[in-house]
């Protein structure tokens, strides 16, 4: 799958850990993102399992580098399709 990078400062941290299922927990780190105009975009990236030591020392504020991978699924509630999307952490590097 095609991986990006985006750029921007950590806002905040949701929650320390969530636990989705079962042997799958995730941290998600919201990104502020910029792009030159009045628009600021607050994106949300999940870090799963061990991908979760990876923001071990970072802190709001931060200005940072995430490469993700974007992950998507469609769910078929009671006739009515549902897609949801998500992107997952790969790599993060100060800036």
């Amino acid at each position: 799958m095609n991986q990006f990078k985006l750029t921007g400062t950590i806002f905040k941290f949701v929650e320390d850990e969530i636990e989705v299922v079962h042997n799958y927990q995730k941290t998600v780190l919201v990104l502020k993102c910029e792009n030159g105009s009045r628009t600021i975009q607050h994106v949300p990236i999940d870090f799963p399992n061990e991908k979760r030591s990876l923001i071990g020392g970072f802190k709001n504020g931060e200005l940072v580098e995430i490469t993700c991978v974007p992950k998507g699924r469609m769910k078929n509630k009671q006739g009515r399709e549902l897609y949801y999307a998500a992107y997952e952490a790969t790599e993060i590097t100060r800036v």
